[in-house]
């Protein structure tokens, strides 16, 4: 579950008495729309921000129908069909309708409401493709700034759907992990365990966040999605379907599957949901001549549980770091792994602990993000470093300080293996490299 998340209503003009009648969810991403905006160094008011307000779109994922106060006021308005009146008690517990009510429950009303007080002037809406919706909206904001429609996009996934009725709903599909632990690609996962998030990134067309100075983490090369087609099921998992999603983002990409170093998988933990995930990217892999052990596969739902709506962009989000701070994320492993990824000709392998992505020839670090959901839909995105000089992160002084030199400091098991990533690190800032320095050490003392 989210911790409490303090929200002050007049820094947004919003009226206090409103608020109770609003989702918390609502105000929620309008936080978040700021604070992402603040990490990428455009949190100022006009365009000297590098803020393109009139043409900023706001595209989210969110799914699972109204929210935890639209589902109070469901429970108010249906208890006098039901039981033939309004229980006293109950009513004392459930919100009163007011004027703000009806927008304050629609889950599209999120991306409106942010843009309505960030004063965006782009598209705004919410896309539901069940656990790929957050994916689907990266996927729909590469194509608005593609097009040339927008010149920025907000987009992300917001749930916090944890009623009992969602609990329901995935404990009847035996989705559920009956010891309440996400097991993805280990040999005893039993299931998954929902959780709640919200997370956004801002996208920009390269050229533009460069001109601009906005920081930059990683760059998306290519977006691919697909349906399953005429299936037997329409919950479980299709490796068909899913590999035509990657193929696609490749070919959008122009570079080999085989060049990448990191699967961000969906991984819900469930025995079906990872074999089949683990025959799509092995094929894919296979086919495109990777050798064994090429490329590491992970989670983050071993972290931070299935997020729903939100998994697909908390995935990418976890890739796209991994890409800035040139380390390969731990897995989260608890258990012994999936005995496929134990086999010797297997491309992908788990990674334990943080270490060093290292790269051969210079070449670019990349990484591929997957979201599949229910209704057979499968949505992937592959990205790259940014490899070319880091534009400046434009953060506030107090947020980040500039020191005159930095600690940088190395571990290995050996004299001999911190001399090799010494020369690695000497080589590669020779070929024009040129991290921050406070970037370069934070990702140093986290191997």
């Amino acid at each position: 579950f989210l911790q409490d998340m303090p929200f002050d209503p007049m820094r947004y003009g919003l009226p206090p008495r409103s608020i109770k009648a609003l989702d918390p969810l609502q105000l929620m991403t309008l936080d978040l729309a700021r604070r992402c905006l603040d990490d990428a160094g455009m949190g100022g008011q006009g365009e000297q921000t590098g803020l393109p307000r009139l043409r900023t779109s706001v595209i989210l994922g969110a799914s699972g129908g109204a929210g935890d106060v639209g589902a109070q006021y469901a429970v108010r308005s249906e208890m006098p069909r039901f039981l033939g009146g309004l229980d006293p008690e109950a009513a004392d517990r459930l919100p009163e309708w007011t004027e703000d009510s009806f927008a304050g429950i629609l889950l599209n009303v999120a991306a409106g409401r942010t843009a309505n007080r960030l004063d965006f002037g782009g598209v705004n809406y919410t896309v539901d493709s069940a656990c790929a919706s957050s994916l689907t909206a990266v996927y729909q904001a590469v194509l608005e700034l593609e097009t040339g429609r927008s010149d920025m996009v907000l987009a992300g996934g917001i749930d916090t759907v944890q009623g009992p009725f969602g609990y329901l709903c995935f404990s009847k599909t035996r989705a559920l992990s009956p010891r309440g632990r996400c097991g993805s690609f280990e040999a005893d996962a039993d299931g998954i365990v929902i959780s709640e998030g919200l997370a956004m990134v801002a996208l920009k067309r390269l050229s533009d966040a460069e001109r601009d100075g906005d920081r930059v983490y990683a760059v998306i090369k290519g977006v691919g999605g697909s349906s399953d087609g005429r299936a037997k099921s329409m919950t479980a998992p299709h490796p068909d379907g899913q590999i035509r999603a990657l193929d696609r983002a490749y070919e959008m990409a122009g570079y080999s599957p085989a060049s990448v170093g990191l699967f961000e998988a969906h991984g819900t933990g469930t025995v079906v949901g990872d074999t089949a995930e683990m025959a799509t990217v092995t094929r894919l892999l296979t086919d495109a001549g990777a050798g064994p052990r090429s490329a590491a596969i992970g989670s983050v739902k071993t972290q931070i549980g299935h997020t729903k709506a939100a998994a697909g962009i908390a995935g990418l989000i976890k890739a796209t770091l991994a890409c800035h701070h040139g380390v390969l994320p731990p897995h989260g492993r608890r258990g012994a792994p999936n005995p496929r990824l134990t086999e010797e000709d297997m491309p992908l392998y788990l990674v334990d602990r943080p270490r060093p992505w290292s790269v051969p020839d210079g070449a670019p670090r990349r990484a591929g993000v997957s979201a599949f959901g229910f209704g057979g839909t499968n949505f992937h995105v592959t990205l790259e470093e940014y490899a070319p000089k880091r534009a400046l992160p434009a953060l506030a002084p107090a947020a980040r300080r500039r020191w005159s030199h930095e600690l940088l400091v190395w571990r290995a098991g050996s004299r001999a293996a911190i001399a090799r990533q010494i020369h690695a690190l000497i080589a590669r800032l020779g070929a024009g490299w040129s991290p921050e320095p406070g970037d370069l050490a934070l990702a140093l003392s986290q191997v």
